[in-house]
Formats: structure tokens, C-alpha cells, sequence
């Protein structure tokens, strides 16, 4: 455990001196398809929750000031669902102007974008990433034609045939092993002027909908902290919401289907 926790303190303090490596930015959180096991709850959004754009303005603007990151993804949910999502667009390009930026998109939206769309995509130097689900399967080969023909560069396609059940609902995980075996550890989230180390962050929706008490994610509120007392905190390990993640997620995949809802979706 001794030789766990020296790797992870010297990886701390190489991290603490360089950009961090990823930042997820929710423009709304429920979604077009209804995965099981979906790391973000989005189908236990029981509305849809848009994100609004001045609010999204003031944070992605005081974070900017604060923290820098190598990718930022813009995602939910499904973005492409975001009537303004091109507003989004614009607004993170202008706060982080030299920073790879991308939109996650399950692709299904992508014929019916309009073209002003494109335009910001392009004049934004917005790549997209592409997650391939099965109920998309048929027309994927549609929608890199069309990303293609709009000149528009591709970063990641994950083919997603598999979800993972990630909650451990009796809490008695050792945190340090789920933290060395999470595979979403440096995907840093921002949700109402605060920062989270990862997407557990939205563990509420899990906790409303199935009306449990799973320890949330504690986040950090960017307007009171210093650059580097954020940093610091997002590099720490977590505590009590480990303890209700699965050790090793992995060895807990199964073959992608649509949720029914039920705890055993989300459930080790």
C-alpha cells in the first residue's frame, strides 16, 4: 500500500506544476438515448435540465483565470440537444483560446444540425468525439460523412458495447484502491460554481431517483479559492464517494442496453 500511495504523491506533485489533463463541461444533463450504467445519471434526469448560458459565462470565465486544462470537452447529456449550444462554443473558446476543446456527441443529432453550427464548430477549431452505441450503429458511417464534409477534425471514437456497473451500494470500498483503479480520476467536472474530481459529481440524480443516501462527491467553489488551492484539491484522493465505487470497474462490464431503471443497472 506504502509503494500505492509514494507513486501517487510523487504523480501530485508533477501535476501540481503542469496543466491538468481534462475538463468535463455539462451544457445540460439528460440525454436522447437512456444507457445503463451511465457514469453521468442521465437517465435518471427526470427533466430536462438545460444549463444556462450566463451562468456557464461567469464560471468557464473565473475558472479560466484560475486553472488551465490540455482538453475540454463539452458534453451532458447530449449537447447537440442544447438550443444554444453554439453559444457554448464560443464562450469556451473565448476563455481557454489556445486549448484543444471538443464536443461529445452520440452522434444521433448530427444530420439535423443547421449549418450555423458548423460554422462555429469550424471557425472554433472544435473537434468532435464520438461515442458509438449500438442504436447508432446503422447510420455512424452517415455521420463521419457529414463531420467530413463540413471539414469538421474527429478526436476520439468510442465504440461503446459495454457499460460498467461503477456503485458499490454498501460503501466499504477501500478509497485509495477505487481511486488507482478509476478510470474517470481526471475527468474534473464543473457543476454550480464549483469543481469536482470526477463525474460522481452527479451521483444526486442517482440518490433522488432511487431515493438513497450513496455519499456525493464534495466539490470546491471556484469564486473562494485560489488557482492553486483548487488544483490541490482536485489532485487529492476523495473520500467517502469512493467507498461507493466499485474497486475495479472493469471486471463489472456488460453488454450495452437501454436502463430499465432499476438499481442493478448502475449496482456491483
Amino acid at each position: 500500500m506504502s509503494s500505492v500511495l509514494n507513486k501517487i504523491k510523487l504523480l501530485f506533485r508533477k501535476k501540481m506544476q503542469s496543466k491538468l489533463p481534462y475538463l468535463e463541461l455539462h451544457i445540460l444533463d439528460h440525454c436522447n438515448l437512456n444507457c445503463a450504467g451511465c457514469d453521468h445519471y442521465c437517465p435518471l434526469v427526470t427533466e430536462e435540465k438545460f444549463i444556462d448560458i450566463e451562468e456557464f459565462t461567469e464560471d468557464i470565465k473565473e475558472l479560466s483565470k484560475k486553472i488551465d486544462f490540455k482538453i475540454i470537452r463539452l458534453m451532458g447529456g447530449e449537447p447537440l440537444l442544447h438550443p444554444h449550444v453554439n453559444k457554448f462554443i464560443e464562450v469556451t473558446r473565448k476563455y481557454y483560446p489556445s486549448n484543444d476543446i471538443r464536443i461529445v456527441s452520440n452522434g444521433i443529432l448530427i444530420p439535423a444540425m443547421k449549418q450555423d453550427f458548423w460554422d462555429t464548430m469550424k471557425e472554433n477549431r472544435i473537434k468532435f468525439d464520438l461515442s458509438k452505441y449500438p442504436p447508432a450503429s446503422d447510420n455512424f458511417s452517415k455521420y463521419l460523412d457529414i463531420i467530413a464534409a463540413h471539414n469538421i477534425s474527429i478526436g476520439n471514437i468510442h465504440v461503446a458495447n459495454e457499460f460498467m456497473a461503477t456503485i458499490n451500494p454498501k460503501g466499504d470500498s477501500d478509497p485509495i484502491e477505487a481511486y488507482k483503479h478509476c478510470y474517470s480520476r481526471e475527468c474534473v467536472n464543473l457543476m454550480n460554481h464549483r469543481v469536482y474530481n470526477c463525474s460522481q459529481c452527479y451521483r444526486g440524480y442517482y440518490n433522488k431517483y432511487f431515493n438513497a443516501h450513496l455519499a456525493e462527491m464534495e466539490g470546491i467553489d471556484i469564486y473562494k479559492n485560489s488557482g492553486r488551492k483548487i488544483k490541490k484539491f482536485l489532485l487529492t484522493i476523495p473520500g467517502n464517494a469512493c467507498k461507493y465505487c466499485t474497486v475495479s470497474p472493469y471486471s463489472h462490464s456488460r453488454e450495452w442496453k437501454v436502463t430499465s431503471k432499476d438499481k442493478s443497472d448502475w449496482e456491483d
